[in-house]
């Protein structure tokens, strides 16, 4: 993605994220990761990497798996020069096992984009050719005068080798120069229209009168000096196709009014200051582009989440769960496990359901149990007492046990040796260890046999 035109030696900052290919879900860039950023130039490639002290990464930003911090102060190395184009890649990592080497994470520029510019200008260039431009042409001007508003003061110095007369004088012509440079007189002896007779005007002395009625005009100086309106001075109305550079003076003074109008309208809020409070206009065309309210406002704008920064990690976002819905719409249409799967499962019970209602008459009959039915249970419970052996149960006999276990006691006791003293009763296994004993005693009167108990 393409990050923006930089000015010279300023702060650049961007973040992107990593995923895992088979997911697409945000995972660490891993293995000692490096980037390098590149000069779009011709011949052999150059290059600064992270290792520099002034361009690092910060993998796992804000502690966010995935997500990447990159920082680069292009006033760190002359390898940031403007008019140029950079591009940076990550040329040593790996996500989620996979190298990423030779990844292009994002391109920008120094001073190299400008709207209307030739190839090879840079818009610090044209605005300090304007500048200079300007105060040339407010040098020159500064130099003119305007008594009256409107009205430029001029003061020739000479007519005709004398003085100016006051206007209106009787016997004296006013003068009508109809063509002054590079034009055509008036012909000779016109009536009403005396002969003016002006062979250079700007820093010459003109020539005698040499014909009858022909009326001399001296401008020794127009330029460079100031004309001042008095009594006598003939008003003079000049047009001139020359090119007249304008003084240093008359640049700055040009430039200083640029500068205070791109303020007042807030176009310097474009590039050079940060727009505040109400600096942007409700309902203007720039307020309109990032609010939609009835009363466009930009104070509604939230670059955090609008800026197209934000808007490329929503997208990110979008792209990632787009992934994992494919994955599950695949699952759901998967001929194993799937939908798939159960249709065929559900058409295949349907059919074995009418092959057990055809054969078995839709039995109707379930309490009881089928004359084969029959037969298996009692093979089975042949097998079980008839067949099955069974080992000797150990320890003393419990209250409760299973049926197996309690007539194997009882087989123990009638086979296995049984020791019987004055006072007890012992049974042992086919090993002549003792298991159990019981307790006995007698008063003449009762015998008794107590519960059995470990010996």
């Amino acid at each position: 993605m393409y990050l923006g035109d930089f000015a010279e030696d300023g702060d650049l900052f961007f973040k992107f994220t990593t995923r895992a290919f088979a997911t697409g879900i945000p995972t660490t860039l891993a293995g000692s990761p490096v980037l390098s950023v590149y000069k779009d130039e011709g011949g052999a490639a150059t290059e600064k990497t992270t290792a520099e002290t002034y361009f690092d990464i910060d993998v796992d930003h804000d502690s966010i798996a995935g997500w990447n911090n990159v920082r680069i102060d292009l006033s760190g190395d002359a390898f940031f020069a403007t008019g140029a184009d950079y591009s940076i890649v990550i040329t040593t990592g790996t996500v989620d096992s996979v190298n990423v080497f030779g990844e292009n994470l994002a391109n920008f520029s120094i001073e190299n984009r400008s709207m209307g510019q030739p190839a090879g200008a840079t818009l610090a260039a044209d605005i300090a050719a304007i500048k200079s431009d300007s105060g040339a042409v407010k040098t020159e001007t500064d130099k003119l005068t305007f008594t009256v508003a409107n009205q430029l003061d001029t003061n020739p110095l000479s007519w005709s080798g004398g003085l100016i007369p006051a206007q209106g004088v009787t016997g004296v012509p006013e003068v009508d120069v109809t063509h002054h440079t590079a034009g055509i007189s008036p012909t000779p002896a016109t009536t009403g229209v005396p002969d003016v007779n002006t062979v250079e005007f700007l820093d010459v002395a003109v020539a005698a009168a040499t014909a009858s009625g022909e009326v001399n005009s001296n401008v020794t100086e127009w330029i460079e000096t100031a004309v001042t309106l008095g009594s006598g001075a003939p008003d003079v109305n000049i047009a001139s196709t020359d090119n007249i550079a304008l003084s240093a003076q008359q640049k700055l003074d040009v430039n200083t009014e640029a500068d205070s109008s791109m303020v007042t309208y807030g176009l310097d809020h474009l590039v050079s200051a940060a727009v505040t409070g109400t600096d942007v206009t409700d309902d203007s065309i720039i307020a309109f582009l990032v609010d939609d309210a009835v009363t466009a406002d930009w104070d509604n704008y939230d670059n955090t989440t609008a800026s197209l920064e934000a808007l490329n990690v929503d997208t990110d976002a979008i792209k990632a769960e787009t992934v994992l819905i494919v994955e599950d719409t695949d699952l759901i249409d998967d001929g194993t496990s799937g939908l798939a799967k159960i249709a065929t499962d559900v058409a295949a019970t349907l059919v074995d359901t009418a092959v057990i209602g055809a054969l078995g008459v839709g039995l109707t009959d379930l309490g009881g149990m089928s004359t084969a039915m029959k037969a298996e249970v009692n093979a089975e419970v042949d097998t079980a007492l008839g067949t099955t052996t069974y080992a000797e149960p150990t320890g003393v006999p419990p209250s409760t046990d299973s049926l197996s276990d309690k007539i194997g006691f009882i087989y123990m006791a009638l086979r296995n040796k049984v020791l019987v003293s004055a006072t007890k009763k012992q049974f042992h296994d086919d090993a002549g260890n003792v298991e159990w004993e019981k307790d006995l005693s007698d008063d003449a009167t009762d015998y008794v046999e107590t519960e059995a108990n470990a010996p």
